[in-house]
């Protein structure tokens, strides 16, 4: 766990961002289990900054209570609520519960005036996972704290993460989960007189090894500001070989103690938020030791502006989000689009940008140096509203058609066209080339387009008017049969199978990607395929 104190905010396509007495906003969606709606319970989990919850850990402290939850039925959809405060956000994080499945959180942080359309949240069934833990001679570790963390089918792509869950070894030293992966599982032990372990790739089921512990060593020293002067209150820890143990106070005298590490090289990180960071590598924790002497280094920052990229002006509260690992930090631009953060630790970082009326912004492997300040202008594109209509080869209305957008790959979340066949979208849509995915609920299978504002979508029945096929990564695949559910990406994750009305995840024959949102064009290049049709309307940016 890389500490930064950063933030991410993933998939938040309408925000709506708070004012002096900001209403309560809501964000909702449907929960679904390896593709089928499921009941569950979706909570606003208070939002901390990593060394805000770092802190609160080392003190023993118990997790924030929810702000709000709410029960989604058996048909999965739910409408969840947070109170907001007038001239204060509040921020906190979506966690999806489940009977039978994993715990998961969307990586995004919200705010309590924020509305958003979330799409699909697939959940991952569970199953169980036993083992033991012991000590020296093989004998049981009665006591030991069991964290379980199955990141098993989490790739990222899904916009959501598993909750970590914890359990303690009875008298016999075993220990049981009934919420794990079926593979991809992290256990960390942690016990009173014995060095941590750290187990990664753990499959579901009873273990066939135990899980054996030995004598951990204690690790003395003492932290100091610039000044020379003790740096009480900062948060120290031991990090090497995938492991990191839990965060310790500095006392008053600037002095702290570390008990029961693994005897091996690591290193010691010592973080004091925007008073520096300081890290001793190569350490080795053996009993009798040499006390560690950290000196802090001046802070890390993080500054910039928030422009409009046609006009160059100054884009105001714009949510900055930036992450490195799990480490989160939520930032808003001020009026002259100035931001700036610090107390970073030096590292790659994420940074993203999210308002209303633009794109949203990302720039990946943005490297903090130590102490440095690092300037990052965010050039922000005007969006642009997409809507249109979907008919049939008979120019009919089709209703209750899935609509979606994708863009470099990336879809949003889908929208219903409605009775009359009109689909939209109020996401911010760059002035660029969009590519539309159809698939209609009465079999007709999907279809794909380059699309602009205005395109009217001809839809033939039974067959394909536009689209693309890959064959497990290859290229077109001339007899492609629908694919079972979790093979396709889609909205967080979700399939490519549209499962309102049964519409097929692919074709029985090539998909063709066409690249124009040129309304002539486009009826130019489709006219000499009869059952293939797009009716254009007119299109305009």
């Amino acid at each position: 766990m890389t500490r930064t104190r950063l933030a991410v905010a993933l998939l938040a396509f309408v925000f709506v961002l708070p004012g002096p007495s900001a209403s309560a906003g809501t964000l909702s969606g449907t929960v679904a289990i390896d593709g089928k709606p499921a009941a569950a319970i979706v909570s606003a989990i208070p939002f901390e900054e990593p060394l805000e919850k770092a802190r609160r850990q080392a003190r023993g402290e118990a997790e924030p209570k929810a702000l709000a939850s709410v029960t989604a039925g058996s048909g999965g959809a739910f409408a969840l609520t947070v109170p907001a405060a007038p001239g204060k956000e509040v921020l906190y994080r979506v966690r999806i519960a489940a009977k039978g499945a994993i715990a998961a959180e969307l990586e995004g942080i919200y705010d309590a005036s924020e509305t958003d359309e979330l799409g699909e949240l697939p959940l991952r069934k569970a199953e169980a996972l036993a083992g033991r833990v012991t000590g020296p001679g093989g004998r049981p570790v009665a006591g030991a704290r069991v964290t379980l963390t199955a990141r098993g089918r989490f790739d990222g792509s899904f916009g959501l993460s598993p909750v970590p869950e914890e359990s303690s070894t009875g008298a016999d030293g075993t220990f049981r989960f009934e919420n794990a992966a079926s593979e991809r599982n992290e256990l960390l032990v942690v016990a009173d007189g014995f060095a941590p372990a750290h187990l990664s790739g753990a499959k579901g089921g009873a273990q066939s090894r135990a899980i054996a512990l030995v004598a951990g060593a204690p690790l003395s020293g003492s932290v100091k500001k610039r000044d020379g002067k003790p740096a009480a209150g900062a948060l120290v820890r031991y990090e090497g070989d995938g492991l990191e143990t839990r965060w310790v106070e500095v006392g008053a005298d600037g002095t702290f103690r570390l008990a029961d590490l693994p005897s091996r090289r690591g290193s010691v990180v010592a973080d004091a938020g925007d008073d520096g960071f300081a890290e001793a590598p190569g350490v080795t924790p053996v009993p009798g030791g040499k006390p560690v002497v950290l000196a802090l280094a001046p802070p890390t920052v993080l500054e910039g502006r928030t422009l409009d990229v046609a006009t160059l002006k100054p884009v105001p509260r714009v949510k900055l989000t930036v992450s490195s690992g799990p480490g989160r930090l939520v930032a808003r631009s001020g009026a002259d689009g100035r931001y700036r953060l610090k107390g970073l630790r030096p590292a790659d970082v994420t940074v993203r940008a999210d308002e209303p009326a633009h794109v949203r912004w990302t720039r990946a492997n943005v490297r903090l140096e130590k102490g440095a300040t690092k300037v990052l202008d965010v050039p922000l594109t005007r969006g642009a509203s997409l809507s249109g209509r979907v008919v049939d080869e008979d120019g009919g209305p089709v209703a209750d058609a899935r609509v979606r957008r994708l863009r470099r790959r990336q879809p949003v979340p889908p929208g219903d066209a409605g009775l009359g066949g009109r689909h939209g979208s109020e996401d911010p849509l760059a002035r660029r080339r969009n590519l539309l995915r159809l698939a209609s609920p009465t079999g007709r299978e999907p279809a794909d387009r380059r699309a602009a504002p205005g395109l009217r979508e001809g839809k033939a029945r039974g067959n394909l008017a536009r689209g693309r096929r890959n064959a497990h990564g290859s290229n077109r695949h001339p007899a492609a049969r629908p694919r079972s559910d979790g093979d396709g990406e889609g909205p967080r994750g979700q399939s490519d199978r549209r499962r309102r009305g049964g519409a097929l995840a692919v074709a029985r024959r090539p998909l063709l990607q066409r690249r124009t949102n040129d309304a002539d064009e486009l009826r130019r290049r489709l006219g000499d395929r009869p059952r293939r049709r797009a009716v254009p309307t007119g299109a305009s940016s």
